[in-house]
């Protein structure tokens, strides 16, 4: 449904999401956050783009990859360059399920978890298909201490991208939520997984 300005911008967001598919890891945020850039220098009214680079800044916030490792200082900033871009694609599209995944990572890395859980919470409502969505829920049910409500979620989330380039953090969040709840013999058995 998206009509691009210049079809070439598209393309470029293409090679990005083909370098996450790839599997996360410092390097291929890092590159694919400079094809989201350009994508943007040739179409800046890209909520899909604007999404996706909100959601690749704030991971590396929270993972302590690329800038977040060099000090306090550019963590913060790739923080504040998150923020920036999530209202860049809210105000393109206050709907897009990317968005409001973004959303959910910047509020947890500012603590805000119940605001992280309905933002999770919006986007399964606006795409029922998005994996990463129900993971996240699930780990933030975990954080805000509803731990049982995790697990089913997580098999959704499997059941939906069982291939996912992700599915090491489902296996670990569930793992996650059964230590929680204490049952340590299920926890270690999704744990190993998570691992391997």
């Amino acid at each position: 449904a998206e009509r691009p300005a210049d079809p070439d911008a598209v393309d470029l967001r293409l090679h990005a999401m083909a370098l996450l598919v790839a599997g996360p890891s410092p390097e291929r945020h890092l590159s694919a956050r400079q094809f989201l850039e350009e994508s943007l220098q040739r179409d800046s009214q890209s909520a899909e783009s604007w999404s996706q680079l909100a959601g690749l800044l704030v991971n590396d916030y929270l993972n302590h990859w690329n800038e977040a490792k060099q000090s306090a200082e550019a963590g913060r900033d790739l923080l504040r360059r998150a923020e920036k871009a999530l209202a860049e694609a809210q105000n393109i599209d206050p709907t897009l399920a990317a968005a409001h995944l973004a959303d959910g990572f910047i509020r947890r890395a500012k603590g805000d978890h119940q605001g992280a859980l309905d933002a999770f919470d919006r986007a399964i409502q606006l795409d029922p298909n998005s994996a990463r969505a129900y993971a996240q829920k699930a780990n933030q049910l975990v954080m805000v201490g509803r731990p049982r409500e995790a697990p089913p979620l997580v098999l959704k989330t499997i059941a939906l991208s069982p291939r996912d380039p992700y599915v090491g953090t489902f296996y670990w969040v569930i793992g996650r939520a059964y230590f929680v709840m204490q049952n340590y013999d299920d926890a270690i058995v999704w744990l190993r997984k998570a691992r391997s």
